[in-house]
């Protein structure tokens, strides 16, 4: 896991118990943008901590939050 990772090493899964977890990130149309934004340019992706026993997602978060501290 990478290490600005959300979720932490220490904290098992909610659902199954497991601790080893995983990321990745929604591809696509899974891009976040602001409530307010005129063009939808940029934008962040999405990242997601999971269980790699059972899948559950631990964690999403907005891969740079910066990107909307002016919308």
């Amino acid at each position: 896991m990478s290490k600005d990772a959300a979720m932490p090493d220490t904290a098992p899964c909610k659902r199954c118990g497991g601790a080893s977890f995983g990321e990745g990130k929604v591809i696509g149309e899974g891009r976040v943008y602001p409530v307010r934004a005129f063009m939808l340019i940029g934008g962040s992706d999405l990242l997601l901590v999971f269980c790699l026993d059972c899948g559950e997602v631990a964690s999403t978060r907005v891969k740079h939050p910066e990107k909307f501290h002016n919308h």
